[in-house]
């Protein structure tokens, strides 16, 4: 039977997520969790429109601070898995793209935060020809997102039911009491917060999810009859009560998360069919009432045509924000640029 889980392309880019994703309530950006300008000693946010190098410079600068030794988390972009939307230095420092649809400002200017200007690059003489034609397209874009919304919904309205179904048929008690087994068998466990964050994005480019992060030890549970997104949930909210630190990583759908992993044992917990100690959710199945396997596959079905939907309208986006950037490269002096990069990196690298 077809899972939330399958069809999603593996993103190249090493990442620890995405910085955001599209959403059925629009997009949602994770810059409060990853770049929380209260926790961390340094916030750049930079500024300026499509193909001005943004993403490049992240880039640079994340591989400047790991030859130097540093450990750097990547946030790739929730509509373009090619590109970066963060970077997290040491756990110390944050640089990332402030323009929309993920629009940041300065918290505390100069004292915690900063501005990166690439706009100073560009020349206007250059991209005033196109106004006309750059509207247009931000126009379309627009409609072809709120598309993505509404398809994203309908998928969240589907997939809501076939959590329901999946509850119906659920041994909730007996997955309580192994998931109280699995946690007392962890040992020793880092008390703290939890963090969410996206795996799984609707992007321009299709569906894509990241690799995720390198686990000294994972737990591989295997859907069955869509049982592993409340089985994780049962899970995330056990260690929530627990007070047990971890960072759930989930899809841009209601109440679905795609892996759990706990600091510092490097521990994952994920739906999977991969290599891994396994948990079959077969263990954890009821009695079928008739009628219920139908209702839960034709309700993933639907969930399934509707994420592919919302991809196809994004990829009308596609189009015209590619073009956008083919209009702003020419205009942009990019050896300019360069030169001013490596102030920033120069900067940054004398605060670690």
């Amino acid at each position: 039977m077809r899972s939330v889980y399958d069809n999603w392309k593996t993103a190249e880019t090493e990442a620890d997520g995405f910085a955001g994703a599209n959403t059925p309530g629009g997009f949602r950006s994770s810059y409060d969790t990853i770049a929380d300008e209260g926790k961390l000693e340094r916030v750049y946010i930079i500024k300026g429109g499509s193909g001005t190098g943004k993403s490049t410079l992240m880039h640079r600068i994340a591989s400047a601070a790991e030859k130097q030794g540093k450990c750097c988390a990547r946030y790739l972009c929730g509509s373009d898995p090619d590109s970066l939307d963060c970077v997290v230095i040491g756990g110390r420092i944050a640089v990332l793209d402030g323009t929309a649809p993920h629009v940041r400002e300065m918290k505390l200017p100069g004292a915690s935060s900063a501005i990166i200007d690439v706009s100073r690059f560009w020349d206007p003489a250059k991209l005033e020809p196109y106004r006309e034609e750059l509207a247009q397209r931000a126009a379309v874009k627009a409609a072809a997102y709120a598309s993505c919304t509404r398809w994203l919904a309908a998928a969240d309205e589907a997939h809501r039911e076939r959590l329901a179904l999946a509850e119906r048929i659920f041994n909730r008690r007996k997955a309580e009491a192994f998931a109280g087994r699995f946690l007392d068998r962890l040992g020793k466990t880092q008390p703290g917060e939890r963090l969410e964050l996206w795996s799984h994005a609707v992007t321009m480019k299709g569906r894509w999810r990241t690799g995720g992060r390198p686990a000294a030890h994972t737990f591989a549970v295997r859907d069955y009859y869509g049982l592993a997104p409340v089985f994780l949930d049962l899970l995330d909210g056990m260690m929530t009560e627990r007070r047990i630190g971890h960072t759930a990583f989930r899809l841009p759908l209601t109440g679905t998360a795609a892996s759990l992993y706990l600091e510092p044992q490097g521990i994952a917990v994920t739906a999977s069919e991969e290599e891994g100690t396994q948990i079959n959710m077969k263990r954890f199945v009821l009695e079928i009432p008739e009628g219920i396997r139908g209702r839960i596959r034709l309700a993933g079905e639907i969930t399934e045509s509707c994420l592919n939907a919302a991809a196809d309208a994004l990829k009308d986006a596609a189009e015209h924000h590619f073009a956008v950037e083919s209009v702003y490269r020419p205009a942009m002096d990019f050896k300019a640029l360069n030169r001013y990069g490596d102030t920033v990196i120069r900067e940054i690298l004398a605060r670690l």
